[in-house]
């Protein structure tokens, strides 16, 4: 199966003042064509960060990005900013997280799609070409809709219509931040049955980031599991969701609740995520886990990556200490 995607030792540092954050610490990934890589982890754990590095989003002025992000045969970090332009869009697009702050409030929905393609096709053709977009996404009487604007659209509406904007020029990669978290969930899976339709019909590849296990069950070929800006585990969606091997992962999926278990106790992670200013000494993780040891405390496992380490532990969980059903849980 052919790469799209090779992120390899990424590292994202913002300066505040005298003191650096980084909050993306060494990630190695790889993304195949054509499936979805589900990046899952809690709030603050470097996801959205992640998204925006590969597309060079950040202020560089304020940030330092080492590592290599490999697309096409080429480092798109080391890019010149005219060419990462003619990138952003046409060949990787990006669902942002809210869609209502995602468009400007004061343009029409179908003027802020036809802006992406302006530059590319005729006007005659552009229209076109944005009914159709409205079209494959399942918006209803797009002839009418292109000319709302946003707040006059549903909140599934408008999702709708945020990703027919980062679909409109057929992207080779599509990267998703939490596009489904504002949603109620009838419209979240909705939307996330309109994504495998469109990763079905034009082949599109997408990096779909979350915090919700019901959301990676459903969507997800592979999944990465993010934690303090590192990758903890990686691998199969089925073998991280049914055995996973780092006990973070296990207490994601036992704090979520699964369908037709009325009686199900409910079991917490203990604590906090760290403060990516203020990282423990060792593992990022050995403060909650009941598993640590000493060696824990004192030294870093090796992250987890798609070569040859798909879980940051040196105590990872057999397959007899796990009993989930990740793929039961509720959307």
């Amino acid at each position: 199966m052919e790469t799209a995607l090779t992120i390899e030792n990424l590292q994202t540092t913002f300066r505040l003042g005298k003191k650096d954050l980084t909050a993306v610490r060494g990630v190695s990934l790889e993304v195949k064509k054509g499936r979805t890589l589900v990046i899952l982890g809690e709030s603050g754990s470097g996801k959205s960060v992640l998204l925006k590095t590969i597309l060079r989003l950040l202020d560089e002025d304020k940030t330092t990005i080492t590592g290599k992000v490999e697309y096409n045969q080429k480092n798109i970090i080391q890019l010149p900013e005219q060419e990462m332009a003619k990138l952003r869009g046409k060949q990787i697009g990006m669902i942002y997280q809210n869609a209502l702050t995602a468009m400007d409030p004061v343009f029409k929905v179908g003027h802020q799609l036809d802006e992406v393609i302006e530059k590319h096709i005729s006007p005659k053709e552009r229209k076109k070409k944005v009914i159709q977009a409205f079209k494959d996404v399942g918006i209803p009487s797009p002839e009418e809709r292109i000319d709302a604007y946003p707040h006059e659209l549903s909140g599934g509406m408008r999702q709708r219509a945020v990703i027919a904007m980062s679909l409109i020029s057929h992207p080779d990669i599509l990267l998703a931040d939490e596009p489904t978290t504002a949603l109620d969930v009838t419209i979240q899976s909705q939307i996330l049955h309109l994504l495998k339709k469109i990763q079905t019909e034009f082949g599109t590849t997408i990096v779909f980031v979350t915090h919700d296990i019901g959301v990676a069950a459903a969507l997800a070929d592979d999944i990465a599991v993010m934690y303090a800006g590192n990758i903890v585990e990686y691998g199969k969606a089925d073998d991280v969701l049914y055995t996973p091997n780092h006990p973070y992962t296990k207490g994601l999926i036992d704090a979520t609740p699964q369908r037709g278990r009325k009686k199900q106790k409910l079991v917490s992670i203990p604590g906090e995520p760290p403060s990516l200013l203020r990282l423990p000494k060792g593992c990022a993780f050995a403060p909650r886990c009941s598993f640590a040891t000493q060696k824990c405390l004192e030294k870093a496992p090796a992250s987890a990556n798609y070569k040859s380490n798909n879980v940051a532990c040196y105590y990872p969980l057999q397959k007899t200490e796990v009993n989930t059903y990740a793929k039961d849980v509720s959307l």
